[in-house]
């Protein structure tokens, strides 16, 4: 087949999580290799630790399916520093950012250019769980937590597409020509770069629009998923208060001591409606989403719950919380 001269789609892989042990390049590649668009126009650029990319090189580097991989090693940077060293080394008219510890269902990318077709400059997609340890957790149940955890990013249906209130960093489509403006913010180590680069961009007038079709699955633990990502939420709602952001409000800052409990009460009472939206993306019909609310409510807790406790570690100990959320 004759090779094409410019890809359409760059995806940017990052290192950071298969360094962590929760997901390996390797598996996400081999999501990528089953996409229903031609491979030959996406672009592949991961980027890592030296070490991780001597590695990459010698298992990828005969890789023939895409239009190119480029291996780009960057130590000493962090999780969305990675991104933006493959955002610059973007060939595609397309920047797909994704995640080590990811798997892309088949029709990923071909919903990611359908968005950009329809004229979006930004196209989140809905991401759910799965889970391969000694553990095996019902689908439901992965359901249920990926619609606290990823849910908040869906939107209304305003009658032509779905809004997007926000983006997850390892599932989200750029225009180059908008993402070249802006890219993620490095000053804020591992937290907050993407709520805040959604907001510089919306302010800016980038179009934004929800695609349910723009499916990936995400790795859970519960252990992870309570101790690690919902922590880190917790540090990360607490520090986006103090610096004036826009996706959260900052009235509750004022409560003092009550602030992570309140807030607790209230992301449970959010998840409810939440978990509505989401199911319903995702296909569940309405009976199932009602009787779900019982267990929704018990995973929201402990996930809530995990945030309120980092909270008040925060307003404890900064510093530690600080270097913890760097690392998870």
């Amino acid at each position: 087949m004759r090779p094409i001269d410019n890809p359409r789609y760059t995806v940017v892989l990052e290192g950071y999580n298969e360094s962590r042990d929760l997901g390996t390049a390797w598996r996400f590649l081999t999501g990528l290799r089953r996409q229903t668009v031609d491979l030959r126009s996406v672009q592949v650029v991961l980027v890592g630790t030296a070490s991780q990319v001597e590695g990459w090189t010698a298992e990828f580097a005969s890789e023939a399916a895409f239009h190119s991989m480029e291996f780009l090693p960057a130590d000493g940077v962090n999780y969305y520093g990675l991104k933006n060293v493959g955002a610059r080394a973007a060939l595609g008219e397309i920047v797909v950012m994704a995640d080590t510890d990811t798997i892309p269902e088949a029709g990923w990318l071909a919903a990611i250019g359908e968005s950009m077709d329809a004229g979006t400059d930004v196209t989140a997609g809905v991401s759910r769980f799965f889970c391969d340890s000694e553990t095996r957790w019902p689908g439901w149940i992965l359901d249920l937590a990926a619609s606290i955890s990823w849910g908040f990013i869906i939107g209304r249906d305003n009658g032509r597409y779905l809004e997007a209130l926000g983006f997850l960093s390892h599932n989200v489509g750029f225009r180059r020509a908008v993402l070249s403006r802006e890219l993620f913010p490095e000053e804020f180590g591992r937290t907050c770069g993407g709520s805040f680069l959604f907001t510089r961009l919306r302010d800016g007038g980038a179009r934004f629009t929800l695609n349910p079709r723009q499916r990936n699955a995400h790795a859970f633990s519960f252990r992870w998923w309570t101790r690690s990502l919902h922590a880190r939420f917790g540090y990360e709602v607490y520090r986006l208060r103090r610096l004036g952001s826009t996706v959260v409000s900052g009235e509750a800052a004022r409560l003092g001591w009550l602030e992570p409990a309140m807030t607790m009460l209230w992301h449970v009472a959010l998840d409810v409606p939440q978990w509505l939206r989401y199911g319903k993306v995702i296909g569940w019909g309405a009976p199932a989403r009602f009787t779900a609310l019982p267990v929704l409510l018990l995973l929201s807790m402990a996930a809530r719950g995990s945030e309120m406790v980092a909270m008040y570690r925060t307003i404890a100990d900064p510093e530690a919380m600080a270097d913890f959320a760097l690392r998870s």
